[in-house]
């Protein structure tokens, strides 16, 4: 629902050139391959699939957790509450070193 939810907030807001990183796989193959119309999210891929194929240029790839820490940041932020999506005006928070971290693309090892 991430990546939906993303491109569609993308698109609202005039985006052109998307980099849409994920560090399921599996997402990504879901994405990337023919939809199988018996997947329990299979219109929600379908959709997806429609939105990056609209008049602007969508890429997605998969990253190791270790590569982007602000999404995992995000993504463990957003498991601890029953909001179902939330922006917002500036970073949160305790993710300003993981921005940073991630703009240089620095690796750190799991724990």
């Amino acid at each position: 629902m991430a990546v939906y939810h993303g491109l569609n907030l993308a698109m609202y807001n005039g985006c052109t050139d998307i980099c849409c990183y994920s560090d399921s796989k599996t997402v990504i193959d879901l994405i990337s391959k023919p939809v199988n119309n018996l997947h329990s999210h299979a219109s929600i891929i379908a959709y997806i699939k429609e939105l990056a194929n609209l008049d602007w240029k969508v890429t997605f790839s998969h990253t190791l957790r270790e590569g982007n820490e602000s999404a995992d940041f995000l993504a463990k932020l957003g498991s601890s509450n029953d909001i179902k999506m939330k922006i917002w005006n500036s970073p949160p928070e305790g993710i300003e070193t993981l921005l940073l971290s991630d703009s240089r693309r620095t690796l750190h090892p799991r724990p």
